[in-house]
């Protein structure tokens, strides 16, 4: 995380400088937050993007914090193509490692006295979609997204049951993956 932060004030730094030069890359950076809709929930999630960009071609990685049913921290890849349009519409792709990093009330509990809290292992992240720039001035500007995505995270716990003579104690496995409609804004500089 401290190296996405560098990697930020760097991106800062030299942006000026490289803006003028029109055809040679140049460093951005963009954040974000975005509104999560899926069948069950409504949440939020908050992304930080930067890399480096070629005329209409934007590359760069990220990470963020998704609080979609089970938080967790998305470390992605981010390929970007706007047109040179004023209102600058764009597509984009994401793809990356989603780490598990679950509150306590999302813990799967046993009933009774005996069994374990479950716990979580990383999954995918994927994202796509449309988007384009309601202000814009020189490279930097706010967009508007509308997207789709997914991610995923298993759930291991195991579960003590009483079958009228004794106790058996299976383990349990839950695959999730979670597909939302995404709706963002983000300030690129």
């Amino acid at each position: 995380m401290r190296a996405l932060l560098l990697l930020c004030i760097f991106s800062m730094a030299t942006r000026k400088v490289l803006y003028a030069q029109k055809d040679t890359v140049a460093w951005f950076t963009q954040p974000g937050v975005t509104l999560l809709n899926g069948d069950k929930y409504t949440s939020a999630a908050i992304t930080a993007v930067t890399g480096v960009h070629y005329k209409q071609w934007y590359l760069g990685v990220g990470a963020g914090i998704d609080y979609y049913k089970v938080r967790s921290i998305p470390l992605l890849a981010e390929l970007r193509f706007e047109s040179k349009l004023k209102a600058a519409p764009f597509v984009y792709a994401r793809a990356g490692y989603n780490v598990a990093w679950a509150l306590e009330h999302q813990h799967t509990k046993p009933y009774v006295f005996w069994g374990t809290n479950s716990v979580f292992n990383n999954g995918k992240y994927a994202a796509a979609g449309l988007g384009c720039y309601v202000y814009r001035k020189d490279d930097t500007g706010v967009a508007l997204t509308l997207g789709y995505s997914a991610k995923g995270v298993t759930e291991l716990y195991d579960e003590t049951i009483w079958n009228g003579t004794r106790t058996v104690t299976e383990s349990r496995k839950l695959d999730y993956v979670f597909r939302r409609l995404d709706i963002g804004v983000s300030y690129r500089f």
